[in-house]
């Protein structure tokens, strides 16, 4: 999945398929063009509403729908949201977080049978229960700040640098043990030291039909907990989920990662001890010292997918790791992607948009990874792609984009990008590394962010709304009126006599009209006209 963010509360666009209930508008088919998800945006239609009050329990309407639990009062709009296969999520302006899709293993954060068995859907955006509201240790508000949606689970982390997951928990994705998994680890712990207690859960004998079924049900969280452990104390700025680990960024710079590491996902050497990890493992980007403790380099965003894990840096480099590669982080090569031949001449080279040093080709400042294709993006505006399983990390410019890109997004065969201007632009990404050129998507502006799902998209629009400054006032009115006034005498000065005194005759009534006008407003205090 991708993940889109916006400093200020904007609409949400979604468009793609909708055959996993993960768009938000109602539609469970095709929708090729972007649609505003209502029920979440600024100023919401009262024709409807769907998501759960605060003072819900579960979160949900009876059966997962949703219906009766209308959300009774706007939620200012939409900060940041993610995009996974089955699903979507989203943070609001007020805190709290929304859900919608197909929930099946819990990766909704719902707590209905119904929704996490997956016998039914959330066609609109559902509020969690967990967030908005403060937190039952400590009293803190939890706020929710950044979201990421994985292909079975869910990631959030709130204002207050906690971190949550939710869903199945396949090879330790979730960071914690659930307790279907604790209590297992007690069994199997029991078992060990006396085969004469009988075992419990789901390594209890059963009949063959029956351990089948046992077999087919997977450890799950249904609600938001909070991932502690090794990340206790730890203040979370940021996190990324993908198929079945995940990866969170630290407020000092640590890049801490858990799930599997069949691939190398969690920067742990191939062929060690380590094939998954239920407990957060800090990435070592060169240095064995943590960021906080003063060695490593300091990271400032952190992007994943189904075999891979990227990494951008304070100072403006990109380093993945994954895919089965070994030897851990690896640096991308920036200056591929910026450095081409000018005129054939040898020695020489031309970089993209007047950066002109081979040393520094170019500053990172955002990532995406995309089971494909991965992308970076310039200070300058500019998109480098690379094939994720290349060994050499390779770049290139990503053309057909008009300059000033200021979002990216990868997905697993799809990329799009967000301009300056508010457009957005797709393309399809290619196993064979020949991407098809991008295309301006059509039905949508004012684009500030995007993000990519396996089978639909996201945007965040702004709002188109004057400045406050350029709202008039009583007191421009009046302003407006001396400077009429000074205008109009001037004007008198040049006229002959007789078109004077007419004037003056006029203006003499109009200014009496005014000064009653005046002495009426300035009688009433706070008074707006």
């Amino acid at each position: 999945s991708s993940s889109s963010s916006s400093s200020r509360p904007c609409d949400l666009y979604s468009w793609g398929s909708g055959v996993n209930f993960q768009l938000g508008t109602g539609a469970v088919s095709e929708q090729p063009t972007p649609r505003r998800v209502d029920d979440v945006a600024v100023a919401v239609p009262t024709s409807h509403g769907s998501a759960a009050g605060a003072d819900d329990d579960d979160g949900c309407g009876s059966g997962g729908s949703g219906d009766t639990n209308r959300r009774r009062e706007p939620c200012g709009g939409v900060v940041c949201a993610s995009a996974g296969k089955f699903h979507t999520v989203c943070a609001t302006a007020d805190g709290a977080a929304y859900a919608w899709g197909h929930g099946r293993g819990g990766r909704l954060g719902v707590n209905v049978k119904a929704v996490y068995a997956g016998d039914e859907a959330i066609v609109s955006p559902t509020r969690l229960a967990t967030f908005g509201g403060a937190h039952p240790i400590g009293g803190a508000r939890l706020r929710v700040v950044a979201v990421s949606a994985g292909k079975h689970h869910t990631l959030a982390a709130t204002e207050c640098g906690l971190a949550f997951s939710w869903g199945l928990s396949r090879d330790g994705c979730l960071g914690y043990l659930t307790a279907e998994e604790e209590a297992s680890a007690v069994s199997s712990s029991t078992r060990a030291v006396s085969s004469s207690v009988p075992s419990v859960g789901p390594a209890q004998k059963t009949s063959p039909n029956a351990r089948k079924a046992l077999a087919s049900d997977e450890p799950f969280s249904p609600t938001p907990r909070r991932i502690a452990g090794t990340l206790k104390g730890i203040r979370i700025v940021a996190v990324a989920a993908a198929n079945r680990h995940s990866v969170v960024l630290t407020a000092a710079g640590d890049v801490y990662a858990f799930g599997s590491n069949a691939r190398g996902q969690l920067g742990v050497a191939l062929g060690s001890a380590v094939d998954h990890s239920h407990s957060p493992r800090r990435v070592d980007l060169a240095g064995k010292r943590s960021v906080a403790d003063g060695g490593g380099r300091r990271c400032v965003g952190v992007a994943c997918a189904k075999a891979h894990t990227v990494a951008l840096t304070a100072d403006g480099d990109a380093f993945q790791w994954g895919h089965g590669v070994p030897g851990g982080p690896r640096r991308v090569d920036i200056a591929s992607g910026l450095v081409h031949r000018d005129g054939g001449t040898p020695g020489r080279f031309a970089v993209h948009q007047g950066v002109t040093s081979r040393a520094t080709p170019g500053r990172l400042v955002a990532v995406a990874a995309g089971a494909t294709t991965s992308l970076a993006l310039t200070a300058d505006g500019a998109v480098l792609a690379w094939r994720s399983d290349d060994r050499a990390l390779r770049c290139s410019h990503v053309r057909g984009i008009p300059d000033g890109v200021v979002s990216v997004a990868a997905g697993k065969c799809r990329c799009a990008a967000a301009t300056a201007a508010g457009d957005v632009y797709s393309w399809d990404a290619t196993t064979d590394g020949k991407d098809a050129a991008p295309f301006r998507v059509a039905g949508i502006e004012r684009v500030v962010s995007v993000c990519v799902g396996e089978k639909h998209s996201l945007a965040l629009q702004r709002i188109a709304r004057p400045p406050c400054e350029t709202i008039p006032t009583l007191a421009d009115e009046e302003h407006d009126a001396d400077e009429h006034d000074a205008a109009a005498g001037k004007l008198d000065d040049d006229v002959d006599e007789a078109t004077a005194s007419l004037e003056a005759m006029y203006s003499t009534a109009a200014d009496d009209v005014a000064r009653v006008a005046d002495d009426d407003w300035d009688a009433v205090p706070n008074a707006v006209p």
